[in-house]
């Protein structure tokens, strides 16, 4: 490509790189030039779950690994993690969800990796980023869920004419993480933080219905001291569990039963 066409690219501010990515060709069309994306042939088969009508769970256990995240007298957010996102395995397998987790052991996860992992699954699905809070004093508490202010594309979602073709509209999953947030503070009785729309990359880069729950200030002392109990972190994950199944049954309203005639 010669130099004139790389300044005309940039100055239509169409011309970006991406490492992941190949672009094959150029093709002009209806007097424009539009970018041929080739799939990556390293990306691995997506993931189904036809046994069963229930959406498909991808839980994110933050941090991990050399990102241990928030510390606080002894307490790392990357272990609080990684214990609510298998406690919510158990009770979302028990209620019929299926469940794929970013990470099971203390290992780093990249952000993007995390995304890939959700947008490889295919049929119904959402994704649950799991996380905890610091503050810089002890008077901060509560639990507040985030979701994605906007959406970004993803390679595949790409035509051949290089536009954004997905049919439907892209969650931002407003709605998961106002059923979420209600469904944890009442099972812990922690104070309701709301929630609200953040840029935030794994909620933002993923083709799901997505939000990142923050279930707690490590840095107070109160709410430190009960995400080391067994019951209270069994409370945080069923609150988790009964938001998700809330939000789906909400789409997904069971047919009432006829009630018998009268003669």
């Amino acid at each position: 490509m010669g130099m004139m066409s790389v300044l005309m690219w940039k100055w239509l501010g169409i011309w970006e790189w991406r490492t992941s990515i190949a672009c094959v060709g150029l093709v002009v069309l209806a007097g424009c030039l539009t970018v041929v994306i080739a799939p990556d042939p390293e990306e691995e088969d997506d993931r189904t779950f036809p046994q069963t009508t229930l959406p498909a769970v991808i839980i994110d256990a933050g941090h991990g690994g050399v990102d241990s995240g928030a510390k606080y007298k002894g307490v790392a957010e990357k272990d609080l993690t990684l214990d609510t996102a298998l406690r919510l395995e158990k009770i979302l397998n028990a209620r019929g969800f299926p469940t794929v987790q970013t990470r099971t052991d203390d290992n780093y996860i990249s952000l993007s990796d995390r995304a890939t992992i959700a947008n490889r699954v295919r049929g119904p699905a959402l994704f649950v980023s799991i996380h905890f809070n610091q503050g810089s004093g002890n008077d901060q508490a509560g639990i507040e869920t985030f979701y994605a202010d906007s959406k970004v594309p993803i390679p595949s979602d790409w035509s051949w004419m290089g536009f954004f073709t997905r049919a439907d509209p892209v969650e931002t999953g407003e709605d998961l993480a106002a059923r979420v947030q209600t469904a944890v503070v009442l099972q812990t009785g922690a104070k309701d933080r709301g929630i609200r729309a953040r840029h935030l990359y794994v909620t933002r880069h993923t083709r799901l219905p997505a939000v990142l729950v923050e279930g707690g200030f490590i840095t107070n002392r109160m709410e430190s001291d009960l995400l080391k109990q067994d019951n209270y972190a069994e409370r945080l994950a069923e609150g988790i569990a009964d938001g998700i199944e809330a939000w789906w049954r909400a789409r997904h309203p069971q047919p009432q039963p006829k009630l018998a005639q009268k003669r």
